[in-house]
């Protein structure tokens, strides 16, 4: 899930060029599954629901997205809000499986694929520092207002949720009040922010997905955005790229607006689907991987070479 700003910036220059679209609710739809990620991040939000929702999150990054969002549409065409997010969650998509061959790359994985442990906080920090590196160019902080809509789109929007029988009635709304809180707090300046979550363990998400006040030297010289245009591997394919991030965001809006052009037609968009949000092919599981980050805890491999994987 490339972390929150990457999708915003993208759904900000998307919506640019379909004005007919509710800008408020597409930008909510452009964080796609992750808000369900968020539940309970933090030490002080409430868990009730939490582990339903984390769970729901990660079923739907490895869903049939076409199926479901196509579904969606079916039943909210004549609603500009509620298909306008989920125009949104097709965007979601669009740029989760273009970039996250290249993230997971970068910032490695477990045997079979999953993140967990350092895995889980090398990824969730890769694409902080992404967003970290996307702000620093647009000279903004990138803040999560503009992701708050009004009470009755979120109604509205949760109960699109319920009735997908994927999740409980009023799991999406407390869901998105602790993404919008989560995301508040660790893009912040306050000074205790990182020792506070520290105490979550350095392998913790919100760890890895705060945002210091100086990032580290060695954070710093992580070409993060390949503008080099090193090579890298697709995980499971072994296919070689050495496309950066910025020219990855402009592969995913192109997908998009062929997504979108064909649904507006009527037409059929499935082939526009083939991958999950990882980018992998059903039936293909990650391989080869190069974690950029110079600490690596002792029993975690560093890279795994096409070559080499098993």
């Amino acid at each position: 899930m490339p972390a929150c700003y990457s999708h915003d910036r993208l759904a900000l220059e998307v919506a640019s060029l379909h004005l007919d679209l509710d800008l408020p609710c597409f930008r909510l739809g452009s964080q796609g599954p992750d808000p369900f990620l968020y539940r309970g991040t933090l030490p002080w939000q409430g868990k009730q629901g939490a582990k339903e929702a984390n769970e729901c999150g990660e079923a739907l990054h490895h869903a049939d997205s076409y199926a479901l969002y196509s579904s969606f549409l079916a039943e909210c065409e004549d609603d500009t809000e509620l298909s306008s997010y989920v125009y949104g969650l097709i965007l979601h998509y669009c740029l989760d499986s273009t970039a996250h061959p290249y993230i997971f790359y970068r910032s490695g994985f477990e045997l079979g694929g999953g993140l967990k442990g350092f895995t889980k906080a090398s990824h969730g920090r890769f694409e902080a520092l992404l967003d970290r590196r996307l702000r620093q160019l647009d000279k903004t902080r990138g803040r999560v207002w503009g992701l708050r809509i009004g009470s009755g789109a979120l109604k509205k929007i949760d109960r699109l949720w319920a009735e997908s029988g994927l999740i409980g009635e009023g799991a999406f709304l407390s869901s998105y009040a602790d993404f919008c809180a989560t995301q508040t707090f660790l893009t912040s300046c306050l000074p205790l922010k990182r020792p506070l979550l520290r105490l979550m363990g350095e392998n913790s998400l919100g760890y890895s997905m705060s945002y210091p006040l100086f990032a580290s030297k060695a954070d710093e010289e992580i070409d993060c955005l390949n503008k080099s245009k090193a090579k890298w591997i697709h995980p499971s394919s072994g296919r070689e790229d050495d496309k950066s991030y910025l020219e990855l965001l402009s592969e995913a809006k192109f997908k998009f607006e062929a997504i979108f052009s064909r649904l507006k037609n009527g037409l059929d968009a499935s082939a526009y689907f083939a991958l999950d949000h990882d980018g992998d092919a059903k039936g293909h599981s990650k391989k080869a991987y190069s974690i950029c980050f110079r600490n690596i805890p002792k029993g975690i491999e560093r890279s795994k070479p096409w070559a080499s994987a098993s």
